[in-house]
């Protein structure tokens, strides 16, 4: 009786560390499923990266729109909603159930993207807001990019002084709100 005790604590025992081995293993797994997931996801809704950001060069938008292909949230917004919504010619409400939906992180709304990620704004490689795009739209790729960004976006690296000295930084960075195009820059 006294082995079968012991054998049967011994059982218990291992039963615990497989089962904590593998709670650990389901949870690390979960928690790195929902880290890429947040990544491929929200990419959008990042907060600025000084470590993808260069101080000393400015890029200027090229309107390449590469930025609007990229899957992921793209915020709009309470005060924006009205000047995009009067911007198309139709009321808020009708803007909101038609254009936008909510963020992945439920706090707030997100313009909606078409099923191979392209804003829902974007026609013919142009963004039909462009006047009035949201401020994130305005801030790519200065204010917030994505590892890589450069591989894909066409906006043209200035050296800081010289942007400055042209007026594109004057607006904060907001590279895409100016009218100056990246390819217009020698």
């Amino acid at each position: 009786m006294e082995s079968l005790e012991k054998s049967g604590g011994h059982f218990k025992a291992r039963f615990k560390v497989t089962m904590i081995r593998s709670l650990s293993q389901y949870l690390l797994s979960s928690h790195i499923t929902l880290l890429i997931r947040s990544i491929l996801n929200t990419n959008r809704d990042i907060k600025p990266l000084a470590t993808y950001r260069d101080p000393e060069t400015w890029y200027q938008c090229d309107r390449c729109t590469a930025c609007c292909k990229w899957p992921g949230d793209v915020r709009v917004e309470d005060d924006e909603v009205a000047r995009i919504a009067e911007f198309l010619g139709v009321d808020e409400d009708d803007f909101i159930q038609k254009f936008t939906r909510l963020r992945m992180n439920r706090n707030g709304l997100s313009l909606i993207e078409r099923e191979n990620h392209e804003c829902i704004m974007l026609e013919n490689d142009l963004c039909k807001i462009q006047d009035v795009k949201p401020f994130q739209c305005k801030g790519f790729p200065n204010r917030w990019n994505f590892p890589d960004w450069q591989k894909v976006c066409k906006a043209k690296p200035v050296p800081m002084v010289e942007a400055m000295e042209l007026g594109l930084v004057d607006e904060g960075d907001l590279s895409a709100n100016h009218p100056l195009r990246g390819r217009d820059l020698k």
